[in-house]
């Protein structure tokens, strides 16, 4: 049964800047959308992860607000990732990143395909579907040698999470948060919880509540936020007065 949270004054005032920070992204994100046909391919993925982190952004605050704090947590290291990624793909080469991740579609979009046999029995078959996603495999496989078309298909980047997170300089996001996180996503933290609750006093549990809480609301409002920064700086999009009224809050 979910267990009512009452929020420190801290945490009110984090969340009423969360909030409005909210709000400031989705501006960003619609004075961009406006902007699409005078965009580059490029652009159009960081603005398609940066609505990402948004949308994640608010689903973490929707969870929050009805003190379902577990299920925030593990939204929170999907912000977390993809905030990392994001960076990563700044601060490497975004042409080639975006390169990967279109190959990478492909390669996915025909897996399914082939792992539901093309689709036989069903209206979307035919014989001339079946050899385009084979010929696009195969135009894909011929940009790469065949170690690192193995490695694009096990992963788009080509490299863990860790080492993305250190070419980002995000190591302590990724060490402070996404490994602490990652328990969530693997439903460990129930029983961890659970543990905490019979080994502690009631003002410990609460201690620990608190702590979880003020976690999502604080990293969750650094990840958006950083990325609300850069994505207003680098298309121009006018709202540096409302950034850094919020930063000055935060």
């Amino acid at each position: 049964m979910n267990e009512a949270y009452i929020l420190t004054p801290n945490q009110e005032a984090a969340f009423k800047v969360n909030e409005e920070l909210a709000t400031v992204a989705a501006d960003i994100r619609a004075e961009l959308q406006g902007r699409w046909k005078q965009l580059n391919v490029v652009d159009h993925l960081f603005i398609t992860q940066f609505g990402k982190a948004q949308r994640t952004f608010l689903a973490i605050h929707t969870l929050l607000r009805d003190s379902l704090i577990e299920d925030a947590l593990c939204l929170l290291r999907v912000l977390v990732e993809n905030t990392i990624n994001l960076k990563y793909g700044i601060n490497s080469d975004p042409i080639e990143v975006v390169r990967r991740y279109s190959d990478w579609a492909v390669l996915d979009s025909v897996r399914r395909a082939r792992a539901s046999n093309w689709f036989h029995g069903t209206s979307l078959y035919s014989k001339r579907r079946k050899e385009a996603f084979l010929k696009v495999e195969a135009q894909v496989r011929s940009r790469y040698s065949s170690e690192e078309f193995e490695s694009l298909k096990r992963n788009v980047f080509g490299m863990s999470l860790e080492k993305r997170a250190a070419i980002a300089d995000l190591s302590q996001l990724y060490d402070a948060s996404y490994r602490v996180l990652s328990r969530n996503i693997h439903a460990m933290d129930v029983a961890v919880m659970e543990i905490a609750r019979s080994a502690s006093s009631t003002d410990e549990y609460t201690e620990l509540l608190q702590a979880r809480f003020s976690h999502a609301l604080d990293i969750a409002q650094w990840c958006l936020g950083t990325l609300a920064i850069w994505v207003n700086g680098q298309f121009q999009c006018g709202f540096d007065n409302r950034l850094k009224e919020l930063q000055a809050r935060s």
